[in-house]
């Protein structure tokens, strides 16, 4: 996981990523969080993307046929490579290449990863190359989650194009979760919501952190492979871009304080702006069916990986001084 990071920005630096306040605590209960959680932060690749096991809660529409679950699931949360030490190969003074071998049982051979801080602006570029020893269709995706301001309404979120959100087909925490669940298409300006009483109000989601707790996932689809949050608290904005022809849709992970059971104990506060090929975060089980709304709408949930043909893509965060909020 990349993070911390600094971004000069002349006058000052800045450190856009999330850090998870509990990083660096110890004991019991710290051993048994699955890696992933153990130190999270800041940036990385999920191959695959995902859960490793299908909820079984889902809408009927959203239940995987029985022709996607004969491939191979990746036991992992977010699959091997978010889960593993990484082997460090190369180190530059502005490049850093890191590779992960994966189990001999794993239709993925290698992962290599490559970040590069550019000579003319505070940006990073960073590639993945992906090589498989089996073809296997598998959901992917790269996860930036980057930090909100403390004030709420203080950050503003931005996709070029014309985007369209989807909300997750369920709760994302039963009783926490404030979106109104499985809504497809929705402006971003205003997402459904469902109070405690009942009542549907709408929420605007370009402007976070929002003013109670909550944990959401948002789908964005119709971007042009572009999005960018700007943190008017501190005057600066951070830009993620992507290829939309790998990744066509963008997960936003909100985690509003909402959680409040260990590590989490409302303590988390972060915006996962994350390029995927993916069901939302439902596995590799239902994101290869392709009776799912995604796939009916013409959104790819699954890459075709191939021996004979790795995977190479590149993205890129960066970040710039920014107003404050008008």
């Amino acid at each position: 996981m990349l993070g911390p990071a600094w971004f000069d920005l002349g006058d000052r630096k800045v450190q856009p990523f999330v850090i998870a306040p509990w990083s660096d605590e110890v004991g019991p209960e710290y051993e048994k969080l699955p890696r992933i959680l153990q130190r999270l932060r800041g940036e990385w690749p999920c191959v695959p993307f995902g859960m490793s096991e299908a909820r079984k809660d889902l809408p009927p529409d959203w239940r995987p046929d029985v022709t996607s679950s004969g491939d191979y699931v990746d036991p992992d949360l977010h699959g091997y490579s978010s889960n593993s030490h990484w082997q460090l190969v190369r180190v530059e003074p502005r490049r850093i290449e890191l590779v992960l071998e994966y189990p001999p049982l794993h239709p993925i051979r290698r992962v290599v990863r490559t970040i590069t801080a550019s000579e003319e602006a505070p940006a990073l570029e960073i590639s993945l190359m992906v090589q498989s020893r089996a073809g296997s269709d598998l959901p992917i995706g790269v996860h930036p989650v980057l930090r909100l301001p403390d004030s709420p309404r203080m950050a503003s979120l931005d996709f070029g194009g014309a985007p369209r959100a989807w909300t997750s087909p369920t709760p994302v925490e039963p009783g926490i979760s404030r979106f109104k669940s499985d809504v497809r298409n929705a402006l971003l300006t205003q997402m459904p919501t469902v109070s405690a009483s009942g009542a549907q109000q709408t929420e605007n989601m370009t402007r976070l952190p929002l003013p109670y707790p909550t944990e959401e996932l948002v789908l964005v689809v119709g971007h042009h492979g572009s999005a960018m949050l700007t943190n008017h608290d501190e005057s600066y904005s951070v830009s993620v871009s992507w290829d939309a022809e790998v990744f066509p849709a963008c997960m936003l992970w909100l985690s509003n304080h909402g959680r409040d059971y260990h590590p989490w104990n409302r303590r988390f506060l972060g915006l996962g702006v994350e390029p995927i090929r993916s069901a939302f975060d439902l596995g590799a089980i239902v994101s290869r069916s392709r009776s799912n709304p995604l796939w009916r709408s013409g959104i790819p949930c699954t890459y075709s990986f191939s021996p004979e043909q790795d995977l190479e893509t590149t993205y890129s965060i960066a970040v710039a001084e920014a107003g404050a909020a008008k």
